[in-house]
């Protein structure tokens, strides 16, 4: 049939949509009520990834070593093998990375990895190297009972399947492959200790000793280091390159007849070094007793070890030898962290012995060879290192007169010595020696906080006095002890302080052997008592000013400037003579007096603003003094007509130049007359008007002595000298060439 357009009628069909035609079947479920919609369909099941095995390190390893293999998709990992055998152990690190150690009876061949994806299987194969034959050297402790934590040395202990004590079975844990711990099983004889690995059996030269229990517990209650006193716990810093002495301090908790021996690690940077401290007393002490020697372990300590960052660790009996309840605190510090040691690098100390003749015609007895016994003392309680720079220093001769056991001599002689310090350009520490004719009295004279100090020659207390003068120098005041004039207001007056006592035990770490000063027997060496030694205050208050205020410095250019120096008597003001000179900057410390040099016209020239310092162990008491250089800059000395000092606005001294007189009949023209005398040169002059006279080395410019009173004669082997007439304000220098 055809339709109206004339074109073939095409057949008609229905395609049923799946959803209906699985209805009409009845085989989807029928959804009714509600406001339309069916339930959600159910979410995938998550894929399942297949683990690679991309690659593993190191390629080859014995039993027990730790091997790293790297792919993807380990999370979930269930199974590693080597060569078809399983690993024991094994660790997922990440979802890339798996550790696995290799198992005992490992065989070469293909790593595999096992997850729920599959097998994932390496490329290469795994080498398992020959296990080697372990060794056993040494154990610690040697001694112990059941339950003791043993630490076994030695090599290959990689993978090792056993440990016995006696050929009992032991628990253990492997720490490396040179050091493993056990502990000692119940049930174990006295015999060797013996480990087993994969590559084979080694057993201990040595046996292990079972004891019953232990009920003796050792431990360090403390240390410290000295070199030359030290509280307890230490308190006081140690001086690099400075020998010491070091103690510990083993205690026990009950009787016993130990002799444990300690050893002692010291390390500065990477140098280490060790001491083994064998015992000496009988037992190990129940209590601390610091100030007995044969209560501690003592070891002298070379100076090179002391330096800055240096530490220590000490333990008891090292090799546990002796049977303990507790070995944890045989350490100290206990958690076994080396203790770190405070330790000051202070300048070398640098001295000069000074021969000095006085105007009586006596020179100090000291020259190269007899230096060293002036510094026996101060070497043993000064904090200095080993090396002190002391040498004999330039000879000089003193204006000042006989000295006796009274006399203001003294206060001349320290102030002509420290003139020359300044004018030397203060190179070193200065110490003048003079010779007496008495033996008891006034026997030195130094600064507070200068570096400038007499004393006398006597072979039996030289050292004491050089000693006790230096203290001065290092900015100490008098202990109170024999009588001293203006003691030290905060010197401790308590306990074994009491009395100029030192206070805390006392060491001579130069000695060879152990040589403890009794804290109650021994007092300050800044006292007047015998014996002597240092206490920790002054020794503190030493190592304080030397860190702080070097006494000797680096000397500047020498320039033109004029020597000013002088004492305080009472509130008076006693100014020497100026003296020009061509030496190093010497600043004068700051202070409430005002120094000032003027003209003719009454202008002023040069100025300086300065303090007077204490002089200690001065004839009448208290004693201060100045003495410094001010710089002539553009000034001409000749301009210089008279100079002043005032204190807060009010005047404490004048001096003006004298005025001129005509020269007598027969006067010669010089200042001086100028004589040759043996050793030395014979001055004769007008005093009145040259109250002073300066001899210098007119080369060098070198101080060679000093002379008042219109006479005297200065010691000296120079050639060219130059002889300085000072009225005071000015010089007049005159040239004298010594024969050959």
């Amino acid at each position: 049939m055809r339709p109206g357009n004339g074109r073939p009628l095409q057949g008609w069909r229905w395609a049923a949509p799946a959803a209906l035609l699985a209805l009409f079947l009845g085989l989807a479920p029928l959804a009714c009520g509600g406001g339309g919609g069916g339930s959600a369909p159910a979410p995938a099941p998550p894929a399942v990834v297949a683990p690679t095995l991309t690659g593993f390190t190191p390629a080859s390893g014995v039993v027990g070593a730790t091997v790293t293999l790297t792919g993807t998709a380990f999370t979930g990992t269930t199974r590693v093998t080597f060569g078809s055998v399983p690993a024991t152990a094994y660790s997922v690190k990440s979802d890339t990375q798996v550790q696995a150690t290799v198992p005992a009876g490992a065989l070469t061949g293909p790593l595999a990895l096992t997850t729920a994806g599959g097998t994932a299987t390496s490329a290469t194969a795994f080498t398992v190297s020959p296990s080697p034959l372990p060794t056993l050297t040494a154990f610690s402790p040697l001694v112990g009972p059941v339950g003791t934590a043993v630490t076994l040395t030695g090599t290959g202990f990689t993978g090792a399947t056993a440990v016995t004590f006696g050929g009992v079975s032991a628990t253990f844990t492997e720490g490396s492959d040179t050091q493993m711990t056990a502990t000692v099983p119940a049930g174990a004889p006295s015999g060797p200790v013996a480990v087993t690995t994969p590559g084979g059996l080694a057993t201990s030269a040595a046996s292990f000793t079972v004891t019953a229990t232990a009920t003796l517990d050792l431990s360090i209650d403390g240390l410290y280091l000295t070199q030359g006193t030290q509280t307890y716990p230490a308190s006081v810093s140690l001086v690099a390159e400075r020998s010491a002495w070091v103690r510990v301090f083993v205690k026990a908790n009950q009787t016993n007849t130990a002799q444990p021996a300690v050893r002692v690690v010291f390390q500065a940077g990477t140098t280490i070094h060790t001491l083994d401290i064998p015992a000496t007393a009988a037992s190990v002490p129940t209590a601390i007793n610091e100030p007995d020697a044969a209560a501690s372990w003592n070891a002298a300590v070379p100076a090179a070890w002391i330096q800055p960052g240096l530490t220590v660790l000490a333990t008891v009996d090292p090799a546990g030898a002796i049977p303990e309840s507790d070995r944890t605190n045989d350490r100290y510090p206990l958690d076994g962290t080396p203790q770190a040691l405070t330790v000051e690098a202070l300048r070398p100390w640098k001295i000069r012995l000074l021969p000095v003749t006085t105007a009586d015609g006596s020179t100090g007895a000291v020259d190269a060879s007899t230096v060293a016994t002036f510094l026996t003392l101060a070497r043993r309680v000064h904090p200095v290192p080993d090396a002190i720079d002391a040498a004999l220093g330039p000879a000089m001769t003193s204006s000042a007169s006989m000295l006796s056991s009274d006399s203001t001599a003294w206060s001349t002689l320290l102030d002509e010595v420290t003139a020359k310090w300044n004018v030397d350009g203060q190179p070193a520490h200065y110490f003048g020696v003079v010779g007496t004719r008495y033996d008891s009295g006034i026997a030195g004279l130094g600064w507070v906080k200068k570096a400038v100090a007499v004393g006398w020659d006597k072979p039996a207390t030289r050292a004491e006095v050089l000693a006790h003068e230096v203290g001065h120098n290092f900015g100490r005041l008098h202990a109170p002890c024999g009588g001293v004039t203006d003691p030290d207001p905060n010197y401790p007056a308590t306990g074994d302080y009491a009395g100029g006592h030192i206070g805390v035990t006392g060491w001579d770490a130069t000695a060879a052997y152990p040589a403890p000063k009794a804290a109650a027997a021994y007092t300050d060496v800044m006292g007047y008592c015998d014996p002597d030694w240092v206490s920790d205050y002054t020794y503190k208050g030493v190592i304080l000013y030397r860190k702080v205020y070097p006494l000797v410095t680096d000397a500047g250019a020498a320039a033109e400037g004029l020597l000013v120096w002088g004492h305080l008597e009472g509130d008076r003001v006693v100014l020497q003579p100026v003296i020009p000179v061509t030496a190093p900057p010497a600043p004068p410390t700051p202070g409430p007096f005002h120094w000032e040099a003027r003209d003719a016209a009454g202008r002023v020239r040069l100025s300086a603003e300065f303090q007077a310092l204490d002089v200690a162990d001065a004839p009448g008491g208290k004693l201060r003094a100045f003495s410094f250089i001010v710089p002539l800059g553009t000034v001409p000395t000749a301009d210089l007509a008279s100079l002043r000092v005032t204190e807060d606005g009010v005047e404490r001294a004048r001096v003006a130049r004298p005025p001129l007189r005509p020269l007598r009949v027969g006067q010669p023209e010089a200042p001086v007359q100028v004589a040759e005398e043996g050793t030395g040169v014979g001055l004769l002059w007008d005093a009145d008007r040259y109250p002073l006279l300066v001899v210098r080395d007119a080369t060098t410019g070198e101080l060679l002595g000093f002379q008042r009173g219109g006479a005297g004669r200065v010691r000296t082997d120079r050639r060219d000298l130059e002889i300085l007439a000072c009225d005071g304000v000015q010089a007049t220098v005159q040239r004298f060439r010594r024969r050959p």
